[in-house]
């Protein structure tokens, strides 16, 4: 069981949830509207790098 706030554990999974994204968007992609889709994907990978900024972890950070 963490201690941390809940407010980091709940930034910290949607890291988790925003990087599985980004990692299924990169592998696979969906052919059917490349538009709507990189710009969730730009969006989310801001998200991700402020995040991460705020919290002082890098793309390797082990988040459990």
């Amino acid at each position: 069981m963490s201690h941390e706030p809940p407010v980091l554990e709940k930034f910290k999974e949607s890291i988790r949830l925003a990087r599985a994204g980004l990692d299924r968007f990169e592998k696979k992609g969906d052919p059917t509207d490349k538009e709507v889709l990189l710009r969730i994907y730009c969006e989310v990978s801001v998200f991700v790098e402020e995040m991460e900024s705020r919290l002082g972890l890098t793309p390797d950070s082990d988040l459990d």
